[in-house]
């Protein structure tokens, strides 16, 4: 489903993000990805949504392919088409909108009942988003703020979902509902997941991958035997 192999980035041409990374996540799997703060994950994550270029970034080698298909040049837009979304750190959102209205924004390429039924889907899956839906998203708790996230990209109908630091900021207890939310969907949806993280989490979602990161290379790949445990 998505290959990654050997991945060289640098940004503004001289600094180097990335050195020869590879990474796999195949159909149905679950795969966490973690390592430290300044590791390059969240170039990694860029590098596989095509966001390179909006951060003075850009491939020097190496290749991502996604479904079968060369996608290391591709932009955006066409990755998403083609299954891939990403939730950003820093919870990305239309601060100003309310959620319904990010919402909306997240769905626009959707028929209008096809969108009324998933804006449905998602409230019934957050209600305490459905409370605050007329609320300016730059309002909502740090939770709420990453519940409307997982709610616009389930919108954009996925294959895979990546998520980067979904954790960030959050109080324990929260960040347990929101393993089990990314649980519970790969689970219903049918969805694979990559989650990108500097610490091992709660053990709410059954991984069946998990690569650990320093930086320069891969420490370890392996599928746990129990949530968030790698092979070494």
């Amino acid at each position: 489903m998505l290959s990654v192999e050997n991945l060289k980035v640098v940004y503004r041409g001289v600094i180097l993000a990335l050195d020869g990374v590879s990474l796999e996540v195949g159909e149905g799997e679950a795969v966490a990805l973690l390592g430290p703060n300044g590791a390059g994950k969240s170039s990694l994550v860029r590098a596989m949504a095509g966001l390179l270029p909006k951060f003075e970034g850009r491939v020097l080698d190496g290749k991502v392919r996604l479904f079968g298909q060369e996608a290391t040049h591709l932009d955006p837009v066409r990755i998403s088409q083609m299954g891939l979304t990403a939730v950003l750190e820093g919870r990305p959102l239309f601060r100003y909108l309310t959620p319904v209205e990010n919402l909306v924004a997240a769905g626009h390429r959707l028929p209008p009942r096809e969108l009324k039924e998933g804006m449905e889907e998602v409230f019934a899956r957050f209600p305490r988003l459905y409370e605050r839906r007329r609320e300016q998203a730059g309002y909502l708790s740090g939770g709420e703020q990453q519940m409307l996230l997982l709610g616009m990209a389930l919108l954009t109908r996925p294959r895979l979902l990546v998520v980067d630091e979904p954790s960030l900021g959050l109080a324990p207890k929260l960040v347990e509902e929101v393993m089990r939310t990314l649980d519970a969907l790969r689970r219903e949806k049918g969805l694979s997941l990559l989650l990108v993280e500097q610490t091992p989490g709660p053990p709410s979602a059954s991984w069946t991958g998990c690569t650990c990161w320093s930086g320069a290379a891969w420490s370890s790949r392996g599928a746990p035997r129990r949530p968030w445990r790698t092979r070494t």
